[in-house]
């Protein structure tokens, strides 16, 4: 059995973590405080008390865990009516009963967002999500790229290429000031072609196709936007958002071997 899960906003758990870390713990504390409901009727002995008073601690840890301040409160008050040395049991069993009332509440009110499987590892990111290689030749780029895959996870499509778009900002700046071409904000039809003509002039041999290569995977991205400039379109579809995404990353992984 592994420690319980922090869950906070941003955080990401398996269903199993969900399950074992916090729904035990919910449901064995409900059925305590139900049959607490039941026994205090009448009254209640010292062994159900401490039962309780379990029930009761439990709840407070994964009530802060998950924020839920109503509950905190009342667990409160429950608190201070047991400190207070409170004997009434038909008050306890209203208090708890309105704890119960709480959490049922709360529950209602919170949200979960499921992200699937397959998307999972562009949320959590263990690994620049490019590789290192690109994380150290584009630094600027980092954080867009690292958020263009936490959109693309969350369903924010057109959210993921703009970040993409401020992730290529930093790459074209890079190849334009190695191949000394000015003006990189341009028309990338223009753009394009001051590449190819920095290219042609370039001695034949490796370097040159390896140069050649990256002028092609620029104008693979160019497509992927399926504009003629760095101007975005309004919206982007699931998949066009996944078509940038790969072709501003096979872009970006060759050139960081040239700059």
């Amino acid at each position: 059995m592994s420690g319980p899960v922090a869950f906070r906003a941003g955080s990401i758990a398996s269903l199993w973590e969900m399950i074992e870390s916090s729904a035990s713990t919910w449901w064995w504390s409900a059925n305590v405080l139900g049959q607490a409901v039941i026994r205090l009727e009448t009254s209640i002995g010292d062994n159900a008390a401490g039962h309780i008073g379990q029930a009761l601690g439990a709840l407070k840890y994964e009530a802060d865990q998950l924020q839920l301040k109503s509950v905190t409160a009342q667990l409160g008050h429950i608190e201070q009516f047991i400190e207070g040395g409170g004997k009434s049991t038909a008050e306890l069993r209203a208090l708890i009963l309105d704890l119960v009332r709480r959490i049922q509440d709360e529950f209602s009110e919170q949200k979960i967002l499921f992200i699937s499987t397959a998307d999972a590892a562009l949320y959590l990111q263990e690994k620049p999500l490019f590789g290192d290689d690109v994380a150290d030749a584009f630094p600027d780029a980092i954080e867009d790229i690292s958020e263009a895959g936490k959109s693309l996870a969350l369903g924010r499509h057109t959210a993921s290429v703009f970040h993409l778009m401020r992730a290529m900002e930093a790459a074209v700046q890079r190849l334009c000031g190695k191949l000394g071409i000015e003006n990189p904000d341009r028309e990338w039809g223009k753009l394009l072609s001051d590449i190819h003509n920095a290219i042609a002039v370039m001695p034949k041999g490796e370097l040159r196709n390896t140069w050649s290569e990256a002028h092609a995977n620029l104008y693979h991205v160019k497509q992927a936007w399926r504009n003629n400039t760095m101007h975005p379109k309004q919206t982007y579809t699931e998949e066009e958002a996944r078509a940038v995404l790969q072709a501003v990353r096979t872009f970006m992984t060759q050139l960081a071997g040239l700059v």
